[in-house]
This record gives structure tokens, sequence and C-alpha cells, in this order.
């Protein structure tokens, strides 16, 4: 606020990134995702629709957690705060095109269901052992680079849903 010890500078981040997050689904989207966007132009989730972890949280709370993915891809549906320019193209990159439900929502969405490598079988806290998501962390955080510029290990599903580029555990060459 004008007058207040920052000098009425507004808080900036580079980056938001929720990994398996235990939130509302609805809540995040109708509520939490328009105001980080004001706030930062890169937000990125990661989830599991396997995670042992998030499947307890729903039975217990009774609400569907944003961790499990369940609505993904996205759509830009709710804008109650007013959002920011894109930034280095990222509704292009971040966007497979529209349709009558509108645009896909400007968030990045990486499904980890199919790693297998070093992943228990909680699924739920494996981001620190398994070597494909912690380079794709690395990369994230550190260049700060949109999905759709992480072709190196990552496929765009659909929309707003990138998958990493590996196979999973049960096909093999033999």
């Amino acid at each position: 606020p004008p007058g207040s010890a920052s000098g009425g500078r507004q808080l900036r981040l580079a980056s938001v990134t929720l990994v398996n997050p235990e939130v509302s689904e609805d809540i995040f989207l109708e509520h939490c995702l328009p105001r980080l966007r004001v706030l930062c132009p890169l937000v990125t989730i990661y989830g599991d629709e396997e995670d042992g972890a998030l499947f307890w949280s729903e039975v217990v709370n009774r609400f569907r957690v944003l961790g499990k993915l369940h609505s993904a891809p996205y759509r830009a549906e709710c804008r109650s705060a007013p959002q920011p320019a894109p930034v280095r193209g990222a509704a292009s990159l971040a966007a497979e095109g529209t349709n009558e439900r509108g645009e896909w929502a400007d968030i990045d969405v990486v499904d980890m269901t199919w790693l297998e490598s070093n992943v228990h079988s909680l699924r739920h806290n494996s981001f620190n052992l398994n070597r494909t998501l912690v380079d794709d962390l690395r990369e994230l955080i550190v260049e700060g680079k949109r999905a759709a510029q992480r072709r190196s290990r990552l496929v765009c599903r659909k929309g707003n849903v990138y998958t990493f580029l590996q196979p999973p555990l049960h096909v093999v060459n033999d």
C-alpha cells in the first residue's frame, strides 16, 4: 500500500511450484489461482493420479484435491482478479487453442503418473529421488522455463498438461 515501508511496491514472484498439492481443486482454481497469477507469471502444478496420500486425503476430507489432477487440463473460466500480461509468450506456449469452453488456464500442469524410477508405492514424495523430476524442477526454478520450453523431457498431452517423455516401467525391450 502507498506510504508503507516498501514504498508502495507490489510483491512479485519469479515462479510458484506446487508438488502434489493437497489443496481443494475448486478453491485453488476459483480463488487462489487468480491471485497467484497477479503475483507471478509462472505457476506450475506437479501431480500424480495414483498418489496414495492424496487418495486418503480425499477420503477423509471429502473434497477433490488439486494434486490428483481430476479436472486437468484446466481452463481459464474464472477470472475474478486482474491477470498480468503474459511473459515470454506464455499464453501461446501454454495454450493448445480455444474451444467453446474458453482458453486453457495460463498454468503448467506436469503429470507424474507414469514416473516409475525411484518412486515408492505411496507415490507422494518421490520428487526428491527421481532424477528426471529433479532435473525438470531445476530447469523450471533456475532457468524459469515454461513446460512447453522443456522439450527434452516433457511432451504436451493436452492443453496445459504435460507428461514426462519416458515409457512406463512395464514397457521393456526383450
